[in-house]
């Protein structure tokens, strides 16, 4: 197909702070896509316009959820969305951080021996219970200190090295109760200088971007459009990271699948990727609302829960959920594990 043919999908973010994923002020990260027709996308942005009072400002998310009448426009807006036209993914920063110590830690020295936790998704199931368990057996605070140590590390933030983390992560451990902190203990202390070999690949240029949420989230939104309307072209609200790794986005299928080495990864199905700005484009600025309320209901849904918002709101935010969300799933945990609701 053309690449001037293509179906164009057109995304924004809410609450990226980059691979900064201990920024208490914004927890979650959402990104949503939009695919609608030019004709469509500026009779929805024109009537919430026309509705607003003069002078009031470009139609942000932030501008409208802030008062009652902004958030009935809102509402209507979401509406008059054809069904498929949007999809967001969401991630909860404090979860995906676990994550990332695992796949950066135990993950890489069990496929050294020969173990590929991805496979059988091990790592996922892992990163689940350290992050569910983890605050609960151990002194919580502290747990959160091995946290914010791990990103301090990683960015290489006030030449804080390895050890710092590691320092973190023993005082946790010396909260955890023996029959509870073997497990927590391979997850977060696989080896005593992991950290030393993250940082050496990372300032090597093999892992840019590490920690940036912002590229798993675009590839989980447009692998969802893709079984919808097949290959596209991305249209992304202007974003340093998209650009750095616009390479890998288009070439995903190139690569190798981590859960199985000698199969490609599947395609991300995009195959151009330009950037655009919300105030021109009509499909950014619908791209920004729902971005900002799918932000709104996952903040909502942390514990404690950080914001309030209509039980409409919150199914109409999960009727547009693509892929698997970077959240604390108990319920995933618990089929994995083999637990029953009555046991």
């Amino acid at each position: 197909m053309n690449d001037a043919a293509l179906p164009v999908v057109y995304a924004d973010e809410s609450n990226n702070t980059g691979e900064n994923l201990r920024d208490e002020d914004q927890p979650v990260f959402t990104v949503a896509g939009v695919h609608l027709d030019d004709d469509r996308a500026n009779e929805i942005v024109d009537t919430v316009v026309g509705a607003m009072q003069k002078g009031a400002g470009e139609p942000k998310y932030s501008l409208l959820a802030r008062r009652p009448r902004g958030r009935v426009l809102l509402m209507s807006a979401f509406a008059a969305l054809p069904d498929d036209s949007v999809k967001v993914f969401v991630a909860d920063k404090k979860f995906m951080t676990v994550s990332k110590i695992v796949d950066l830690g135990i993950e890489p020295l069990m496929f050294a021996d020969g173990y590929n936790m991805h496979a059988d998704e091990s790592a996922r199931a892992l990163a689940h219970m350290v992050a569910l368990v983890g605050p609960v057996v151990g002194d919580s605070h502290k747990f959160t200190k091995v946290l914010e140590a791990f990103v301090r590390v990683v960015l290489q933030r006030d030449l804080v090295g390895p050890e710092a983390y590691v320092s973190a992560a023993e005082e946790y451990l010396a909260t955890v109760d023996k029959s509870n902190g073997s497990s927590i203990r391979t997850a977060l202390l696989p080896t005593p200088d992991w950290l030393d070999t993250v940082l050496a690949e990372r300032n090597s240029g093999l892992h840019p971007d590490t920690l940036d949420p912002a590229i798993p989230a675009i590839v989980a939104l447009c692998r969802e459009f893709f079984e919808i309307i097949g290959p596209l072209r991305l249209v992304h609200d202007e974003s340093k990271v998209i650009d750095r790794n616009k390479e890998l986005l288009l070439t995903m299928d190139q690569f190798p699948d981590p859960s199985d080495p000698d199969c490609p990864m599947q395609t991300s199905g995009v195959k151009q990727i330009d950037f655009g700005d919300s105030k021109n484009i009509a499909q950014l600025k619908i791209a920004d609302w729902v971005a900002g309320a799918a932000r709104d209901v996952a903040m909502s849904k942390l514990n404690p829960p950080r914001r309030e918002v209509s039980q409409e709101l919150s199914e109409i935010v999960e009727s547009w959920l693509a892929g698997r969300p970077l959240w604390l799933d108990q319920n995933w945990l618990a089929d994995r594990l083999g637990i029953s609701d009555s046991s």
